[in-house]
């Protein structure tokens, strides 16, 4: 029985099979060097903790009021989105996570627990490029404490996130650190010095200045945000766009209506020459095309002249023969006119090619045109946009402040409340890294990447697998084929 030529499934399967060694070593390497860099990398826990600002509060202001008046008064129940704002500014104040440090102190921040052997390993090249190179350590000696304290509260603030609940009115903290225990600490401390700190702010004088800084901040933002829609707008010729899209619109429109005539035109002409090639002279009224009617008069002046004259030269050589002076006469009259007539055709023709030619240029110019009227209205409504958010944001901080200063004469008087509902909690573990997930991805992804290996390996390896190989590359037939025997050394002969 003929065996089957080529490479067959078993074959290659059984390559497969031979190097299976690659997506075990894969299956065991990817997983424990992704555990292993979990273990490295320093870990990263969160806490959250949750505020509620309740409404303006004018209770303790009444009972400074006579009864009459505190009868007739008005209590504010609602938040605004302005005091859920304010709130978090004052949460992410730079002097609030100052005064934090101030109280921990630098060495509880400076005294890590178990670092990550990646950020020691960092920390010790960074010390070996500063003593190479020179490094900021130097610098970092002569700050004041003071200084190093907002340094350290900026590092700090990296890594707090404040946001609203939405529908409510419940402030979101979430907090991360490298430690678990301190990442609690430190969000329960600034939590406590946070309720003293929202009230300070509102009572004192510098809550005027507080929210006019904010105002400035904002005013600054719109100035430059409607200084920049002034620039857009110069640059791109941007007045009124629904009026520049109209007036565009409408001169497409016209110059579609004249390629339509210049099309009706070309047409006509390039029938009248080639009616005029069979020796056949146009006649019948011709469309004046682009208004120009005196080159329509002319074709039509022509064309009754070259009738005539044919008619001329028909009555000629009924009379005359056709040596004779005034059959030549007449033939060359017919002669010449025709000659006329096609110059002045194919110029015509002429001119309207080119009046085509331009038209279609100024079409998709206007079209280009229209595009990026189009595209650059948009952007000046998106630029637009950020100045008027900037704009009322400016105007509602101007309010604030008049509130708060107004608010300041009045003794008891309390703007805005908050309390804290949720305290932070221990996290029992880390957001970053996650071994279980980061394991289970790197041992799903070991087979792909194994079997890829594999499929590399084998495409690589120009070795003979089978008898066909042998025989289909150097043309003889094998005999036999024997199998690499256990213990045998390929030296010996």
């Amino acid at each position: 029985m003929k065996e089957t030529e080529g490479v067959s499934l078993r074959d290659s399967l059984n390559s497969v099979f031979r190097r299976l060694y690659i997506l075990k070593i894969v299956l065991v390497v990817l997983p424990a060097s992704t555990l292993l860099a979990c273990y490295l990398i320093s870990p990263v826990f969160e806490t959250k903790a949750k505020i509620l600002v309740t409404a303006k509060d004018e209770r303790t202001g009444l009972l400074l009021t006579s009864p009459q008046a505190a009868g007739s008064a008005h209590v504010n129940l609602n938040v605004e989105e302005l005091d859920l704002n304010s709130a978090m500014e004052i949460f992410v104040s730079l002097d609030l996570w100052t005064s934090l440090v101030s109280k921990l102190g630098l060495e509880f921040f400076e005294s890590r627990d178990k670092p990550g052997m990646l950020k020691r390993l960092k920390s010790q090249l960074s010390d070996w490029t500063g003593e190479f190179f020179g490094s900021d350590k130097e610098s970092e000696k002569t700050m004041t404490a003071d200084e190093k304290a907002r340094e350290r509260a900026r590092s700090l603030l990296a890594g707090c996130k404040v946001v609203p609940v939405p529908k409510s009115k419940v402030l979101e903290v979430n907090f991360r650190y490298g430690d678990a225990a301190k990442a609690q600490q430190i969000l329960t401390t600034v939590l406590d010095l946070y309720l003293p700190y929202h009230l300070e702010v509102y009572s004192l004088p510098e809550a005027k200045d507080f929210f006019a800084g904010l105002g400035n901040q904002y005013k600054r933002q719109f100035e430059e945000a409607d200084k920049r829609l002034a620039e857009f707008k110069g640059t791109w010729q941007i007045a009124f766009p629904e009026k520049q899209k109209e007036s565009l619109i409408s001169q497409i429109g016209l110059v579609r209506d004249a390629l339509v005539d210049i099309h009706a035109g070309i047409k006509q002409y390039q029938t009248m020459l080639d009616m005029f090639g069979r020796d056949v002279v146009p006649t019948g009224q011709l469309v004046m095309v682009g208004g120009n009617s005196r080159e329509s008069t002319v074709i039509t002046v022509l064309a009754s002249q070259l009738l005539r004259a044919r008619q001329s030269k028909l009555e000629v050589q009924e009379k005359f023969d056709r040596d004779s002076r005034n059959y030549r006469d007449a033939e060359a009259m017919v002669n010449d006119l025709k000659i006329e007539f096609k110059q002045t055709l194919e110029s015509e023709l002429a001119t309207l090619e080119a009046k085509k030619s331009a038209l279609e240029a100024s079409l998709q110019q206007k079209q280009r045109d229209l595009g990026q009227l189009e595209e650059k209205a948009q952007e000046a409504e998106r630029m637009a946009l950020e100045a008027t958010i900037a704009k009322e944001r400016y105007l509602q901080y101007v309010t604030k402040a008049e509130e708060a200063g107004l608010d300041t004469s009045k003794q008891g008087r309390q703007i805005g409340n908050v309390r804290v509902v949720s305290k932070p909690y221990l996290p029992e573990s880390p957001v970053f890294p996650k071994k279980s997930l980061f394991l289970a991805a790197a041992f799903v992804l070991a087979f792909p990447l194994g079997f890829g290996i594999i499929m590399i390996a084998n495409f690589l390896d120009h070795t003979f697998d089978t008898p066909h190989e042998v025989e289909s590359i150097t043309g003889y037939k094998v005999l036999a084929s024997f199998r690499k025997l256990p213990g045998s050394n390929p030296k010996l002969r």
